[in-house]
């Protein structure tokens, strides 16, 4: 029962003008404003207007306690999604994980690929792993926090590394629109020539856009990356090709404008030319608080991180990592994923599934321990949001005797 104390403060709380509770509403976390949802209707409504959702995202961006999501497979099992809070990483301490109830985790899963994320909604790629089942493969547009999802079938060919042509899928926001898109790039129709398509969220639909541009992507399986979002465009390492040659040019990075929905291409760093055509270079693009980074490591030798401090300007290009200890350099695929106040920068290897952490005041990196567990790849950064997705439509979530329930949010009326 609600004690009177409590029933006074609620009721000073409706004393106050609109504005001003909206204004203190704004600060609170997202879960604290779950909570608040379910108190009464006035502030279900209040707190469940689009206009707020979004001033609350623009006021809280990224330090809306973001956190590490990656898929962990298992034998003869579904995967398991676990999130980590970047606070409980230590290279001395195990850090704390948290399974989570995904979309279609009671379904017959395979694998689970992320596809990117932006403004607390992660994209997922979910294959069942067969053929002939394509029905049961999609991608799925999810916001952990709230539960809500959006279910978008696929090609099964989309995620198998069988596959003859290569697939690149991204997320983002078009700020004009005011509207979230997913984009698929591929080249199984006339391999160096692009076929995009759109998915926009509003309109529950694909469009195909005309591409005349000749690019062409890695086809290897571990680099069929999802576009990395940043300034409102996802980008991918690529190369560029003539329609009448089919030359590939040196290695360039392929982005695409969520808003305009153009390609364009810009050049790496200049200095990350290996010293001799012997040695073995690897490149890959990324996001570090905010800013396009790339990785540049020439195999047992030399990794360096690079950040365009100002997008489009390639002048702009600075160092702000290096190491030349061979527990780095030896790997080929090398993903920055947080950097923290200390400087020290997170940081995914592919080849060894796990996370390391490179002291930026000695250079040493240290492994951090996930209690066992191997990471799937790609981990995704995400933050907790109010976005939703309309659907109406909820993951179902654990109860204490291990069976399930639709996850539901309660509308007081």
């Amino acid at each position: 029962m609600e004690s009177h104390l409590q029933r006074e403060k609620r009721t000073s709380m409706w004393s106050l003008p609109y504005e001003i509770q909206v204004d203190i509403f704004i600060r609170l976390p997202v879960i604290s404003i779950l909570a608040c949802r379910c108190v009464c209707k006035i502030w279900w409504n209040l707190l469940c207007d689009p206009n707020f959702i979004k001033n609350h995202l623009i006021l809280t961006g990224i330090s809306s306690n973001p956190r590490l999501i990656f898929g962990h497979s298992r034998s003869n099992k579904n995967p398991i999604i676990n999130s980590m809070d970047y606070k409980s990483i230590s290279c001395f301490s195990k850090a704390k994980l948290v399974s989570m109830d995904y979309p279609f985790e009671n379904k017959k899963i395979k694998a689970i690929v992320t596809l990117g994320s932006c403004d607390g909604l992660i994209c997922l790629g979910i294959s069942s792993g067969g053929m002939g089942i394509e029905e049961k493969n999609c991608i799925c547009i999810w916001n952990p926090l709230t539960g809500e999802y959006r279910n978008i079938k696929v090609s099964l060919s989309d995620f198998l590394a069988e596959s003859e042509y290569f697939v690149r899928y991204g997320f983002g926001y078009d700020s004009n629109m005011d509207d979230y898109k997913l984009v698929k790039i591929s080249d199984n129709e006339h391999p160096g020539c692009l076929k995009i398509q759109v998915y926009t969220l509003g309109t529950k639909s694909w469009r195909t856009i005309q591409c005349t541009d000749h690019y062409t992507f890695p086809g290897q399986l571990h680099e069929r990356l999802p576009g990395v979002l940043v300034n409102g465009a996802l980008h991918w390492k690529g190369g560029s090709t003539t329609s009448t040659t089919k030359v590939i040019f040196p290695k360039v990075i392929i982005s695409f404008d969520i808003n305009s929905e153009r390609l364009r291409d810009f050049p790496f760093p200049g200095e990350t030319l290996p010293p001799s055509s012997d040695w073995k270079m690897y490149k890959e693009v990324g996001m570090l608080e905010g800013f396009l980074w790339v990785v540049c490591s020439v195999i047992n030798s030399r990794t360096d991180v690079w950040v365009m401090l100002d997008y489009g300007v390639t002048n702009s290009w600075t160092t702000i990592f290096s190491t030349t200890r061979l527990s780095m350099t030896r790997y080929q695929f090398f993903k920055p994923i947080w950097s923290f106040r200390n400087g020290d920068i997170l940081v995914y290897t592919r080849d060894s599934n796990q996370l390391n952490l490179c002291e930026q005041d000695n250079g040493k990196t240290r492994k951090v321990l996930l209690h066992g567990v191997n990471m799937s790849r790609y981990p995704e950064s995400c933050v907790e949001s109010l976005v939703s997705l309309d659907t109406g439509t909820y993951v179902e979530k654990r109860t204490t005797n291990g069976n399930k329930k639709k996850l539901q949010q309660q509308r007081l009326r």
